[in-house]
């Protein structure tokens, strides 16, 4: 009697360990989708964009043209500084407000704080 339990307790957690495992890979291909999907858009020429098919996925013809008129036909490097100086520009704006909110949050009295 004892043996079948043990069975049967086998056959549970292998089952439960395939279904973890299905529902593991399916998450793990809807998270990775969109990274393989701009990539795939990247290197598929202008007119196959406009069309989304399951054959897209899959590029016939791949080409780096557009990674060329970008980099040497476009102000790309010009666009890069701008925007990394707003980040910059943004982070030092949210890291002086957090600051000083912080300052003046210090003298409340809140529950659960330690003295």
């Amino acid at each position: 009697m004892s043996n079948k339990y043990s069975l049967k307790n086998r056959i549970i957690r292998w089952v439960r360990l395939g279904i973890s495992y299905i529902v593991l890979t399916i998450t793990a291909i809807i998270a990775v989708f969109p990274i393989y999907y701009i990539i795939i858009t990247s290197v598929n020429p202008i007119p196959t964009l406009a069309s989304i098919t399951l054959r897209s996925l899959l590029p016939e013809h791949p080409s780096l043209e557009a990674y060329y008129y970008i980099l040497f036909k476009e102000p790309f490097l010009l666009w890069l500084r701008n925007s990394l100086i707003l980040a910059t520009g943004t982070i030092a704006i949210t890291v002086i407000v957090t600051f000083i909110t912080g300052a003046a949050c210090q003298g409340l009295m809140c529950p659960g704080k330690q003295r």
